[in-house]
């Protein structure tokens, strides 16, 4: 199962730093979070940036893969000028 680090909001939202959730594509990732944790939007999920096994990805890539053994991190995006 892959590990999904939540920090600020997310953890708050979860109660959980961390939570290990069964996914093989990013969509299903945050499909089966949020599902397991209702406070979590699903849309609000895939505004963010991600990080899959440290590559961050910026654009919603929902069919991105994540391994068995992958470390997910949710990033907020950041707009500069």
């Amino acid at each position: 199962m892959a590990t999904v680090v939540l920090s600020g909001e997310l953890e708050r939202l979860t109660g959980e730093p961390r939570v290990t959730i069964e996914a093989g594509t990013y969509q299903e990732l945050v499909r089966n979070l949020s599902s397991r944790f209702p406070a979590l939007n699903a849309g609000e999920l895939q505004d963010m940036a991600i990080a899959i096994d440290g590559m961050i990805i910026q654009e919603p890539a929902f069919t991105e893969p994540v391994g068995p053994d992958a470390e997910v991190h949710f990033l907020q995006r950041i707009e500069g000028g």
